[in-house]
C-alpha cells in the first residue's frame, strides 16, 4: 500500500484574483461564484503522481471560513468551497488541519472548515470540535494500520485567535499560544496598533521591492521552549502503539520560513519526538520550500516539503529560496518494511497568476532546479533514500 504526503495546501491572492477575472466577477462576490473546473486545472497534472497512493495527505494551510473567497486581512487565509471538492478530485483525500492559519476565520471558521471536509468525504486531524475526544487518525488497508498525528507550534497572533476560550481544545498544539500584544507595555501597544502596524511594515517591503514575509531560522531556545507540550505527541505516539498502529506519522508544523537549513527549534522537537521509537516519520511543513531529509532515532525527518500550491506571484515569498519546487514523499508499507520516495512538483504561473502545478521529469535540468536536489541529496541521494526499510512499530 502507498502513502502519500504533499507540501503546504494554500490559496494565495494571485491565483485567487486570476480566478475572478476569467469569471468576470468583481471583488464583492461571493464565494460560490468560484467554478470547481479553474481549481481541478490547475491540480490536475498532479493526479499521475497520486495515481498509485492509497492516501494522499496534505496540510491544509487555510481555511473554508465562508462569505468572501478570500478576506483582505493581512496575512489571513480563507479559501472558496470548491477548492476541497477540487483537491478530492484529483486525489487529496486526508488533510492535517493544524497549522498557524488554523484560527483565521475564528472558531466559527475552524468548525466550518471540518464541516466542509466532512462533506466532501475527506480524512482530518489537527483541529477538532469541542466534544471531540480522539485525536489521532487512524487510516487502514490491506491489513495495515496507520497512524496520522498533526501538530502545529502554534496559531497567528489575532483578533479572532484571541478570543477563543480554549484554543487547546480545538487545536493541537506542541508550544502555547500567545495571543497578540502579549508582553507588551501599553506604550509599545499603542505604537503597534496606529504607527508600526504591520500593515504598514507590509506595504512599505512591498514598496521596497522586497518579500513580505523575512527570511528567518528558528531558534532554539532552552529557557523558552515549552517541553510539557511536547509532551502530548509523545503521549498519542504511545496511544497509536497501544491502539495497533503499524506505522506512525507525525506531521509538525514548524521551522524557519524560507530558510535553506532548519533551525535548532525544529531539529529539538523532531529529535525528542523520534527518540520514542515509536515513530515512523515526521513530515514536517510551514517553511515554504524544500528542505534536508534525514534518517536519525529510527524514523524519517523530512523538514519540509515545501508549498504545494504556492503562487510564485505572492508578494510574501522570497524568489531567492526557490519555493516555487516542493515534495511529494511516499512511503510503499507493508507488514514489514516501508519503502520511500519522492516526486518533484513544479508551481508556474501565466502572466495573469494562474496557477499550474506539474512533476518534473527526473533528467530535466534547470539551475534553481539543481540547487533543490542539492539540498535534498547533501543528507540523502534518492537511491539511499529510496532503500531505507523502516521496521513496524510492533517489530520495535
Amino acid at each position: 500500500m502507498r502513502i502519500s504526503f504533499t507540501g503546504d495546501i494554500s490559496l494565495d491572492k494571485p491565483m485567487l484574483d486570476s480566478i475572478r477575472a476569467l469569471e468576470n466577477t468583481n471583488k464583492e462576490d461571493n464565494c460560490d461564484r468560484y467554478q470547481v473546473e479553474f481549481f481541478e486545472e490547475m491540480l490536475q497534472n498532479c493526479q499521475k503522481v497520486f495515481s498509485d497512493s492509497k492516501y494522499v495527505i496534505g496540510n491544509l494551510e487555510t481555511v473554508f471560513g465562508g462569505e468572501k473567497g478570500y478576506n483582505r486581512k493581512l496575512m489571513h487565509c480563507n479559501s472558496p468551497d470548491v477548492f476541497a471538492k477540487a483537491l478530492k478530485n484529483i486525489g487529496i483525500n486526508v488533510l492535517t488541519t493544524a497549522n498557524n492559519h488554523s484560527l483565521d476565520e475564528g472558531e466559527a471558521g475552524l468548525y466550518r472548515t471540518l464541516d466542509i471536509l466532512d462533506a466532501e468525504n475527506i480524512y482530518h486531524t489537527g483541529t477538532f470540535r469541542k466534544d471531540e475526544t480522539n485525536r489521532i487518525l487512524y487510516l487502514e488497508n490491506e491489513g495495515i494500520r496507520i497512524a496520522i498525528i498533526s501538530y502545529t507550534y502554534g496559531v497567528n497572533p489575532c483578533k479572532e485567535a484571541d478570543e477563543c476560550i480554549n484554543i487547546e481544545e480545538i487545536c493541537n498544539l506542541f508550544q502555547p499560544y500567545k495571543k497578540m500584544y502579549s508582553g507588551m507595555s501599553r506604550f509599545e501597544i499603542f505604537l503597534r496598533k496606529t504607527i508600526f502596524t504591520r500593515s504598514v511594515g507590509h506595504r512599505l517591503r512591498i514598496v521596497l521591492g522586497k518579500p513580505t514575509v523575512k527570511k528567518y531560522q528558528d531558534v532554539y531556545n532552552e529557557g523558552t521552549f515549552k517541553e510539557e507540550y511536547l509532551k502530548r505527541i509523545i503521549e498519542d505516539l504511545k496511544k497509536a502503539k497501544d491502539n495497533g498502529a503499524d506505522y506512525t506519522f507525525v506531521c509538525l508544523h514548524s521551522g524557519g520560513q524560507f530558510n535553506e537549513e532548519p533551525g535548532g527549534f525544529t531539529a529539538h522537537a523532531m529529535d525528542v519526538i523520534t527518540k520514542t521509537g515509536n515513530c515512523t516519520a515526521i513530515i514536517g511543513n510551514h517553511p515554504h520550500i524544500i528542505q534536508k531529509i534525514v534518517y536519525s532515532n529510527n524514523a524519517l525527518q523530512a523538514f519540509s516539503l515545501g508549498g504545494f500550491s504556492l503562487s510564485p506571484d505572492a508578494n510574501y515569498i522570497s524568489r531567492e529560496s526557490i519555493p516555487e519546487y516542493s515534495l511529494v514523499l511516499h512511503f510503499d508499507l507493508d507488514k514489514t518494511e516501508c519503502k520511500v520516495s519522492y516526486d518533484i512538483l513544479h508551481n508556474i504561473s501565466d502572466e495573469n497568476g494562474y496557477l499550474r502545478i506539474f512533476p518534473i521529469n527526473q533528467k530535466e535540468k534547470d539551475s534553481r532546479l539543481k540547487s533543490v536536489r542539492e539540498r535534498l541529496h547533501c543528507c540523502l541521494t534518492k537511491e539511499e533514500l529510496e532503500m531505507i526499510k523502516l521496521s513496524t512499530l510492533k517489530g520495535k
